[in-house]
């Protein structure tokens, strides 16, 4: 290296010298400074001691063609260990030394050591010292020091012991190993040969000969670039070679470029056509042949033509930047004086050229990044100061792409920083944090939004939001997702401080710009307060509202409040928040129906038009159901006529037949009947086409994957109304079979009846458990009892397939077997037993298993899983208020407005909005001094008759 390239880094080699001048010393192998060169130079800043041999764990292991495959471990330091294995003196000795990140044990040390075994009968030591390559990369390649001076301590040991000659020893490492071999070569005059396999280069390019392997080391030194896998997949310690174009080049085919070096050695690589059209540059990772500081002409051929880059090179042509592919903070100088707040080692750096100033880290970061993520204010300063450009850079790894330094020094709450960054010209309104990490996904842990007001939002720090806002921060800035500021505070977990960002935010807007901030939408159509209903955010649903409430009166204790309606009740803009409440999964969205105003508009709702409108139509529809019982029970049938010859079927019992239509409307009893069938067809149509509704409104295909099955309802009500659609039309053709589909249509119909025992206290509860009993507990059994009684109707089929089925007839054939043990199962027949034959054996085992598992096993199951249930849904009371709510909702849309406008009390302020009157008292209510606590039925239950707090319009 010139002493001009050295002289503008000897800053850089004073500090690192700083914290070099210890020493440690080893039992039988010496002592290891890290004075120069070991360390405190260019190639190694970072100064680090090697581990001692116990905490490296330099092991031999033995392979010999009498162990080709389990190998004996040998120690350095425990001469029986040698001489209890198969060494033998009149053998050659080859060591396989692995690298950085390996072992000894497995993967390419062993299959080198089988390939050697295979054409030469030698003594082949794989040397396992992987306790010091599983480190970091600096540690590694000076424990290396330590395993070649045990590596050559074992070939003295060899020597003294058995005579044995160095010339018969050849060492092959890889890597790191490569290096270590030069030190055990170093330390053994005549040894015959080293094989460097890409020998590791960060640490020992450039270094002087005792450093790295050197020519000196062995008899024969040579070095061999392998096709060895990286570290980590496309990954590995390479050079990194950037060529870049003064001016735009157009490479339309495979060329050639050849980079010179001054001891007159070279490399070539391909470039493939197109790949520089973009940046006009070429970036390749290899592992050098040329000593990449002593480069001095980079020749490309571009078809028969070979222009030469101007010589000497400079920076505006060629980049040379050691590290590594995927490199992590830890290794790269810049990154790591930015961590550290390193300011003469950043300032020697970045004033000299040694290190690119926009070199970034693993995920995309900048020094500036780095420097501001471990408050380092005076890292910051000087990077701001030489690199000022760095100030608004983000961040460009998916998983934090556009974050900005300002983010991150928000988030920290770090004053100064923030303060710093915005008069040296930080962007406040634009960066958006937009990776993955930042993202609104369950996944995640946080979410903060995009911009940096939210960030400091968020964590609350009003000063730094107040900092912003003076800048020309955007107050009513959108997300991706829609979401403003508001927006995102109401999905914080911190309410309580939330609560006072909310109403410091709401302080700053412009009152002139429409609409307000608290009335803006997100893509979903909510605002703020809608989401927090939606979310079940109690505190801040409680906070938004009180603060758009007025004071009507007050007298006492009592005090009369008007509450906003205008995106609370159902009536105003869709979706509502009792629409959001009712129709959300999570249980905190219905606390809120405990709580003025939705507590007091919903008991006014049900009593005033839900309640008597929801009973006229249950009793409506039992009557319907009632005159479609009738006109089944009536249905037109006749006397079966017998065939000519007189003789039937002995095993056929019909007596009656159905009519033909034309037959079926004769007498005055069969038109009653049809009017109670037209009667019966409206209903169904009705039914129909509020279900037909149901979908369009919902969508296809959330109707299909959402709403059918999570409300069964919806599945009895479709099927009913299809069937007797269906009965109409084999009715009008005379054709046969209308029995079956009345039979199942009846018996639909009437559990249709339990989706009105909702509305009433007594029976509401009840649908819900069973509603979720039918849903889980139930069809898990049906599952499984499926699988016992197809498996043991199989069982019993092949017990009794070869015995007389006239004396066993239970269960054959097969599809008699399956109904017989069905019964079985659900305890209906007694177990088949005919006493004056004699019975298979198996019978009694297969019979007594069975037994066991159907009833003692399952049935006993079903009890307690069910009774679970009924526990845990007896506990959430809530559920049936939010089953109330839904009524209410589902009769406001499918009544005429003009029937709920005197149900709806309330008054009309002077800005023409609806406001909602509620009595609030600062005293408990009257019905507290019965000496009884229904604090929880009156928090929770929601009564048919008492079905809210008292609250007046």
């Amino acid at each position: 290296m010139d002493v001009q390239m050295v002289r503008p880094l000897l800053p850089v080699l004073l500090f690192a010298c700083f914290v070099s001048g210890r020493e440690v010393c080893y039992d039988k192998i010496g002592c290891f400074s890290d004075d120069k060169p070991w360390s405190g130079t260019v190639e190694r800043l970072i100064s680090r001691l090697p581990w001692s041999p116990e905490e490296i764990g330099v092991r031999f292991l033995l392979r010999t063609r009498e162990n080709p495959v389990d190998f004996q471990v040998v120690l350095a330091f425990n001469e029986s260990t040698l001489v209890s294995s198969n060494f033998k003196e009149s053998r050659k000795s080859r060591f396989v030394i692995h690298g950085f990140m390996s072992d000894g044990e497995a993967g390419w040390v062993t299959d080198m050591c089988a390939a050697i075994l295979s054409v030469e009968d030698v003594n082949c030591f794989c040397v396992d010292w992987s306790n010091g390559a599983h480190t970091f990369y600096s540690q590694a390649a000076n424990n290396v020091r330590v395993v070649g001076a045990v590596i050559a301590y074992f070939i003295e040991a060899l020597v003294n012991t058995t005579g044995y000659s160095p010339s018969n020893v050849y060492l092959i490492g890889h890597s790191l190993g490569a290096q270590a071999a030069g030190q055990a070569g170093r330390r053994t005059p005549g040894l015959s040969r080293i094989t460097g396999l890409s020998p590791a280069g960060p640490y020992f390019q450039g270094t002087p000969p005792e450093v790295r392997l050197s020519i000196t080391d062995a008899k024969l030194v040579d070095v061999i670039h392998t096709d060895a896998s990286s570290i980590i997949y496309n990954l590995g310690w390479r050079y990194k070679i950037i060529l870049k174009w003064r001016s735009l080049l157009s490479l339309f085919q495979d060329s050639q470029v050849s980079i010179h070096g001054k001891q007159c050695d070279t490399t070539q690589d391909q470039i493939y056509g197109g790949y520089i059209l973009e940046n006009n540059k070429y970036v390749k990772y290899m592992d050098m042949d040329v000593f990449l500081g002593e480069i001095d002409t980079v020749i490309f051929t571009f078809q028969a033509n070979m222009p030469e880059l101007p010589s000497p090179l400079d920076s505006g042509c060629i980049f040379i930047q050691l590290g590594q592919n995927g490199k992590l903070v830890q290794e790269v100088p810049i990154l790591l004086a930015a961590k550290e707040n390193n300011v003469f080692l950043l300032k020697e750096l970045l004033e000299h050229g040694a290190w690119s100033r926009y070199q970034t880290g693993a995920v995309g970061e900048t020094p500036l990044h780095v420097a501001v993520q471990h408050n380092n204010v005076e890292a910051a300063q000087i990077l701001l100061e030489k690199a000022p450009d760095l100030i608004n850079q983000p961040m460009t790894s998916q998983l934090h792409l556009g974050q900005t330094a300002l983010h991150i020094a928000t988030v920290n709450e770090n004053m100064n920083l923030v303060q710093m960054l915005i008069d040296k010209g930080a962007d406040v309104a634009s960066p958006r944090a937009t990776g993955t990490f930042f993202a609104l996904s369950p996944e995640n842990l946080f979410y903060f939004g995009e911009h940096v007001l939210t960030f400091a939002a968020c964590v609350g720090n009003l000063d730094i939001a107040k900092l912003l806002l003076d800048h020309g921060a955007d107050l009513r800035a959108q997300d991706c997702w829609g979401n403003t500021i508001l927006h995102i505070l109401v999905l914080q977990p911190n309410t309580a401080v939330c609560c006072q960002v909310l109403d410091f935010l709401l302080s700053q807007e412009d009152t002139s710009q429409e609409p307000p901030l608290d009335q803006i939408t997100n893509k979903q159509g909510l605002t703020p307060l809608k989401l927090a209903a939606a979310e079940g955010n109690v505190t801040m649903f409680q906070h938004l509202v009180q603060k758009k409430r007025k004071v009507h009166s007050t007298f006492g204790p009592v005090t009369s409040m008007l509450y906003d309606l205008s995106e609370i009740d159902s009536l105003e803009k869709e979706p509502s928040v009792l629409e959001l409440i009712a129709t959300s999964k999570k249980s905190k969205a219905r606390k809120i129906l405990n709580f003025p105003p939705v507590k007091s508009l919903l008991k006014r709702k049900w009593q005033r038009s839900g309640r008597p409108y929801f009973w006229l139509m249950s009793v409506v529809y039992v009557l319907y159901m009632a005159c479609v019982s009738m006109c089944c029970v009536y249905r037109p049938i006749k006397h079966r006529e017998l065939p000519p010859s007189n003789t039937t079927d002995p095993q056929d019992i019909t007596l009656y037949v159905q009519k033909t239509f034309q037959e079926s409307y004769l007498t005055p009893e069969d038109r009653v009947r049809m009017c109670g069938e037209i009667v019966s067809v409206i209903g169904a149509v009705l039914l129909f086409l509020l279900e037909i509704s149901c979908v369009f409104s919902a969508g296809i295909k959330y109707y299909l994957s959402f709403v059918l099955w999570a409300e069964p309802f919806h599945i009895v009500r479709l099927s009913f109304s299809s069937m007797i659609l269906v009965i109409l039309v084999l009715r009008l053709t005379s054709t046969k079979g209308e029995e079956v589909l009345m039979s199942i249509a009846l018996v639909l119909g009437w559990c249709y009846v339990m989706y009105f025992a909702r509305g009433f206290k007594m029976f509401g509860p009840f649908t819900i458990i069973i509603q979720k009993m039918a849903a889980s507990d139930l069809l898990t059994f049906c599952w499984l009892m499926a699988v016992v009684v197809i498996g043991y109707s199989t069982a019993l089929f092949i017990v009794f397939q070869t015995v007389d089925q006239s004396k066993w007839g239970a269960f054959y054939p097969y599809t008699q077997s399956l109904i017989s043990t069905f019964q079985l199962f659900l305890n209906i027949i007694d177990g088949p037993a005919n006493y004056d034959v004699d019975v298979p054996l198996m019978y009694s085992f297969t019979y007594a298993s069975f037994c066991v598992i159907a009833f003692l096993l399952m049935f006993n199951l079903l009890i307690a899983v069910m009774g679970d249930t009924q526990s845990s849904m007896a506990k959430k009371k809530t559920l049936w208020s939010a089953q109330i709510t839904s009524l209410t909702l589902t009769m406001e849309q499918k009544l005429p407005k003009r029937l709920w406008l005197n149900s709806n009390s309330f008054e009309h302020d002077l800005e023409g909005k609806r406001y909602f009157g509620v009595e609030e008292g600062k005293w408990p209510p009257l019905s507290g001094f019965d000496g009884s606590d229904s604090s929880d039925e009156s928090d929770e239950e929601l009564d048919e008759g008492e079905y809210l707090s008292v609250g007046s319009g």
